[in-house]
């Protein structure tokens, strides 16, 4: 809050007078349902608790009663007819326009001004937040547009009687690199933002300030001047909390609706948690990941998005109630199944892949595997020393499984590990993947060389630059596209729709001419193999194989062939290296490039070239040109 210059409302907004609890309530209270709320029978009881009153949205007011932060009055005292669907409501004394808040004066904490007041702002929405926002608009390029359309339009001044004393001057706290210290500012003049209704360009700047702000900005006020950023983001937000100058808020991202049509709202409920972002085993996990030789991303956005996550990823909710999953491995309150949640239960699976046809033989896990063990002799011992965690396996173990038994599977699990590749959607990376990096950093604390060593991560598939959908009819399954194109012109098609994070485009008029040209690749190579006799053997005919080990091991080789055949097969093997690495390195586009386009290209001249020169193609250097365009 240090560059807090005034406060936004909605001037069209209302707003509710909700009654709060002086402090939240503590998340270890004894509750009847598990549910972090507080209940009263009637407004006078709530009243007798709490002396605190809060301005905002009533839709925030719910989120904040089943967070424990304002009181709900049971639906007995509530008149007949004012209940909503009988539920507990929270208590709110009046509603109040926005317009009706403009000037009111506010005392921002940890700011410079010890007085600010109250200004409209045309973009805030009523649905998210409590519809009341904090300004800096010193480094922000909303607050920015808002606070300029203020003071350089005498209008909106008039029309709310805004007087010139309530608009402060800037204040600044943060020196940005390329930005300065009034990133705000800098960005609206560079996207030459035109008012607060330049929804597209202010989204734009807001990346670009936030980004550079965050990863690269130093403080240059407040309690931690001279500090980075991305580095007091959590001290300063612990020290408003500890201070009392706020409180843990949380509501849905995006609007959630239920079955019955109602719009859900976020309840604390008693829950099992696993804390992600531990200092230590986050800083840890962070380390990993930004070493460039330790972890592979391929893309650099993708590493700067794992980073990002694995720095504000905190307690994530480990259990629920019903559906499929394990259930917690040790007793819960009044002996209730509570089950794993599947994201939190499924993140170093590929350590069993290793070692489950030991187990069972299917899928299902039915069929008997190649290790006949009973189940009851499958625990956390077995997997301690079979994972590497236990330099010896139990006398138990040894009797009942067998010291060859286990030492077969250990060296299986040895030999895969660590896992070189996952290749995932990038909508996991917010979860699931990250998740995974850090179980890994837990399970092998100490032994970093069984953590993962790359992601690969990719985007959705479009269809013709649409989004796949059912209900639109623009959805191709595997099984369509192969018996409509064939599996390799899908394969072409694919690899040209894109490599990157970027959603991929399938393109269905790619799809069908590489089937023309896979067509006249094979009526070509039919051609050469018809003709064969009529072909020029600079040397004795070697099979492909042959050819290749020669070329090897005599380097000089070459010297054999005229300066036509020179080329080509020089340009034959470059391509083949350069379609290899781009393979290695998951870009598939590159290597379609390399392996298919260019080789073409390569073959057509060299056919100019000794047409040109009267000269038969040479055998052995179309061979080897078909044997390498087969493996690519």
């Amino acid at each position: 809050m240090y560059g807090q210059t005034n406060c936004w409302i909605l001037p069209t907004g209302e707003y509710d007078l909700i009654l709060a609890f002086d402090s939240p309530i503590c998340k270890s209270s004894e509750t009847t349902d598990g549910v972090l709320r507080k209940v009263y029978d009637s407004k006078e009881e709530a009243l007798a608790d709490c002396n605190t009153v809060f301005i905002c949205s009533k839709k925030s007011a719910y989120n904040m009663a089943y967070q424990g932060i304002v009181p709900l009055v049971s639906e007995k005292s509530i008149p007949t007819g004012k209940s909503v669907n009988s539920l507990p409501e929270v208590i709110s004394f009046s509603t109040i326009s926005g317009e009706k808040l403009i000037g009111t004066p506010l005392m921002p904490p940890n700011a410079y001004y010890s007085k600010i007041y109250t200004l409209p702002m045309f973009s805030i929405s009523m649905d998210k937040g409590t519809g009341v926002v904090s300004s800096v608009p010193s480094d922000s390029p909303d607050d920015y547009a808002a606070w300029n359309d203020i003071k350089s339009k005498v209008g909106i001044r008039e029309k709310y009687n805004i007087q010139e004393d309530w608009l402060l001057d800037l204040v600044p706290i943060i020196d940005t690199p390329e930005l300065g210290t009034l990133a705000g500012e800098a960005v609206y003049l560079k996207y030459k933002i035109q008012s607060q209704n330049d929804s597209a360009k202010l989204k734009q700047a807001k990346e670009e300030v936030y980004k550079k702000g965050f990863y690269d900005g130093v403080m240059i006020s407040g309690d931690f001047k001279g500090m980075k950023v991305s580095e007091i983001k959590d001290q300063a937000k612990q020290k408003l909390i500890d201070d009392k100058n706020a409180l843990v808020y949380l509501e849905p991202e995006n609007t959630v609706i239920s079955r019955t049509g109602e719009s859900c709202i976020i309840a604390l409920c008693k829950q099992w948690y696993i804390e992600y972002g531990e200092e230590k085993w986050r800083k840890d996990v962070y380390d990993w990941v930004n070493d460039e030789k330790s972890f592979e991303t391929f893309y650099p956005q993708v590493r700067t998005s794992f980073l990002e996550v694995i720095n504000w990823l905190r307690e994530w909710a480990c259990s629920r109630s019903y559906g499929l999953g394990t259930y917690l491995p040790w007793d819960t309150e009044n002996n209730q199944k509570v089950l794993i949640e599947s994201l939190s239960d499924s993140t170093i699976y590929m350590a069993y892949y290793t070692i489950c046809h030991f187990f069972h033989s299917d899928f299902e896990g039915r069929s008997k595997g190649l290790m006949d063990i009973p189940i009851e002799y499958v625990n956390d011992d077995l997997f301690n020393y079979v994972f590497c965690l236990t330099d010896e396996p139990s006398e138990d173990l040894i009797k009942n499984i067998g010291r060859g038994q286990l030492d077969r599977m250990r060296n299986e699990f040895s030999y895969f590990y660590p896992l070189d590749c996952r290749v995932s959607g990038k909508d996991l990376i917010f979860n699931h993947l990250t998740m995974c990096l850090y179980n890994h950093a837990a399970i092998w604390e100490d032994r970093k060389d069984l953590w993962p060593r790359s992601f690969y991560c990719n985007g959705h598939v479009m269809i013709d630059s649409m989004k796949m959908s059912k209900s639109t009819g623009n959805w191709i399954t595997l099984e369509d596209g192969i018996n409509e194109y064939s599996a390799d012109a899908c394969r072409i098609a694919l690899a040209d729709a894109g490599d990157t994070i970027d959603d991929a485009n399938f393109c269905r008029d790619i799809a069908n001419s590489a089937i023309m040209r896979l067509y006249s690749i094979i009526q070509s190579a039919q051609f050469y193999v018809e003709n064969k006799d009529k072909l020029r053997c600079g040397s004795q005919e070697m099979s492909n194989s042959e050819l290749q080990t020669f070329l090897k091991e005599n380097p000089n080789a070459l010297n054999a062939l005229n300066q036509a055949d020179q080329i080509f097969t020089s340009e034959v093997i470059r391509l083949a290296n350069e379609a290899y690495n781009s393979y290695k390195n998951f870009a598939y586009r590159d290597a379609l490039k390399y392996a298919l386009f260019e080789f073409q290209l390569r073959r057509d001249q060299y056919r100019l070239l000794c047409d040109s020169n009267d000269l038969f193609l040479n055998t052995n250097v179309l061979k080897l040109f078909i044997g390498k365009f087969i493996s690519l």
